[in-house]
């Protein structure tokens, strides 16, 4: 992942409901969190205000930038990666909301997908988690932010396909249809 640097003042930047300085503390919850709910809890607290119906607020680069580190540095429960993957999924597919190509914030799904590629090495190696939510997290992923045919293709054929449940061999096969 290249080296970025994450914002002092979290309260300049905005969401969907306002200032943006509860974001950090919310994806610390997410990434560490001890059940399904508690991640859902912190979840809900970030999705439809970093991101909302796939419009983006300022705070979703650094917000992605956070979550990719943390996944780099595997610091999560996997409760909470399961969640904080779904919710690279929301800013992966994302672009800037009006308000924000308003204030001239054109690139934010270019700048979001940019920051998930710079750790998308980290990303596909949680192929060796056993956990469904995750597995089609960072297929998504992948499809989304992985531009190079060559590398997509390596990590396609190395998939454990056999052994994983049909409904993601079908989303692997999706996938490479749709390249």
């Amino acid at each position: 992942m290249t080296d970025q640097n994450l914002p002092d003042d979290w309260a300049a930047l905005r969401t969907s409901i306002g200032s943006a300085e509860f974001v950090p503390s919310a994806i610390d919850r997410l990434l560490h969190s001890g059940s399904p709910e508690q991640a859902t809890s912190a979840y809900w607290e970030l999705d439809n205000r970093v991101v909302v119906q796939g419009q983006l607020f300022d705070s979703a680069i650094p917000a992605s930038m956070l979550l990719v580190r943390s996944i780099c540095e595997r610091n999560f429960t996997l409760n909470g990666l399961s969640r904080s993957l779904d919710l690279l999924v929301e800013l992966a597919f994302g672009e800037s909301d009006q308000s924000e190509v308003a204030r001239g914030n054109y690139d934010l799904g270019a700048q979001c997908r940019a920051v998930i590629n710079s750790g998308l090495g980290c990303i596909k190696a949680l192929v060796d988690q056993a956990d469904e939510r995750v597995l089609l997290g960072v297929l998504d992923l992948v499809d989304r932010v992985d531009i190079d045919p060559v590398s997509r293709n390596a990590f396609f054929e190395a998939l454990p396909l056999p052994g994983w449940p049909s409904s993601l061999r079908d989303r692997v096969q999706e996938i490479r249809r749709s390249a």
